[in-house]
């Protein structure tokens, strides 16, 4: 989850005009992030200092330096936020040390090695046992009908012969397909579980959970949970119908 904050920043970005303005400063993993008409995108590795002084926190990089008049205590949270170095993928995904892991299709060199490095327990292929994470690569899933037969296909692998595979879905459709695939093969329901966000099909929700299969729901939480909502709706606005779709299906 990102930092985000609202205040008065100043770019120097070397034109020879600095601008100044109120904006809305976003840092994420890998980028500060102005937006605005002070906007601009600093790499967080190609920063260089991080100072502060009388509430406003200065970045500087190779093209741009950036002043967030913030205030305190605020300016001391960013300072240290700034300070800190990004988390890397794998870190941020919680792999523990020696988990067993299947690698499905992914095509992410970096995060395949980032994993071998965590863990020498990987395995790759159509079919893997007792692994504790699998990562399948989808980048191409919802172009196309037969990827997402692919996907069912990776599901009943999970369901057959992952350890307690978690299904994050709200289609009706997969999850039906997930119930007849464990019936028919007599997989108990207490040995999978399906996932889902919070508020979105809750009639789904109970009805799994009323009939015996375990359900976790997921609830962004904090401060700044609000601003973290609107940039994952931002990032792909089909997320808007998504949840339209999803509060509306409730009941039917």
């Amino acid at each position: 989850m990102g930092y985000e904050t609202k205040c008065r920043v100043q770019v120097d970005d070397g034109s020879g005009k600095p601008r100044t303005a109120d904006a809305t400063v976003l840092l994420e993993t890998d980028e500060l992030i102005v937006r605005g008409d002070a906007r601009v995108k600093v790499s967080r590795r190609d920063i260089q200092s991080v100072t502060r002084r009388g509430g406003v926190v200065t970045v500087t990089a190779p093209g741009a330096s950036v002043k967030l008049t913030l205030g305190e205590p605020a300016a001391s949270r960013w300072e240290q936020k700034l300070k800190e170095p990004p988390k890397r993928l794998i870190d941020k995904l919680d792999v523990k040390p020696d988990a067993k892991v299947w690698l499905l299709e992914l095509s992410s060199p970096e995060l395949e090695a980032q994993i071998e490095e965590r863990t020498a327990n990987v395995a790759r292929g159509k079919s893997a046992r007792e692994c504790d994470v699998v990562f399948v690569g989808v980048e191409r899933a919802w172009k196309a009908k037969q990827q997402i037969e692919h996907l069912d296909g990776y599901m009943e692998l999970l369901l057959r012969d992952g350890t307690f595979p978690a299904l994050a879905t709200h289609d009706p459709a997969i999850i039906a397909a997930a119930q007849a695939f464990a019936t028919m093969h007599a997989i108990s329901r207490d040995s999978f579980e399906f996932q889902m966000l919070y508020g979105i099909r809750r009639d789904l929700q109970t009805a799994l959970a009323a009939n015996g299969y375990g359900v976790r729901v997921y609830i962004p939480f904090g401060r700044e949970w609000f601003p973290y909502f609107m940039r994952r709706l931002g990032e792909r606005p089909a997320n808007v119908m998504f949840v339209i779709r999803g509060i509306l299906g409730e009941g039917g």
